[in-house]
């Protein structure tokens, strides 16, 4: 009998509450995609995320980063990030969170990828990131 990938036994959605590892990582974030249509995001991709390793809960924060300790800064209060995962690009795909409303986590399904966008893309401008595996 063929099972679907969306049916769980009770063990199976136990066990995608508990967490293996988990990576920390400062992500630079790309431009944000076009006002109009929510095209994908410039830059800004967590390199711990992917189809090989995918996350089951990721947390989005920022760091009093500076320019002499890390070559990157916080973002702006007045910046709103996009988030997108697992690749989809369109409307209702693209998260866009204000900077007041992190921490923001991410969690209930297999992360694939993530990408990060500024409405305000400074130089050097970023964030940190927590995936949990």
């Amino acid at each position: 009998m063929a099972r679907g990938l969306t049916e769980f036994t009770v063990q199976q959605a136990t066990n995608f509450e508990a967490y293996g590892e988990w990576n920390y990582e400062m992500i630079a974030t790309g431009g944000a995609p076009a006002s109009t249509n929510y095209g994908a995001i410039t830059g800004g991709s967590a390199t711990y995320v992917s189809t090989q390793n995918p996350a089951k809960k990721i947390v989005i924060y920022t760091t009093a980063a500076t320019a002499s300790s890390t070559g990157s800064v916080a973002v702006d209060d007045a910046d709103i990030l996009y988030v997108q995962i697992n690749g989809e690009t369109s409307l209702q795909k693209t998260i866009a969170i204000d900077n007041g409303d992190l921490p923001f986590t991410i969690s209930g399904l297999a992360i694939t990828s993530l990408q990060i966008g500024n409405s305000d893309d400074d130089a050097h401008e970023s964030v940190c990131v927590l995936s949990f595996h």
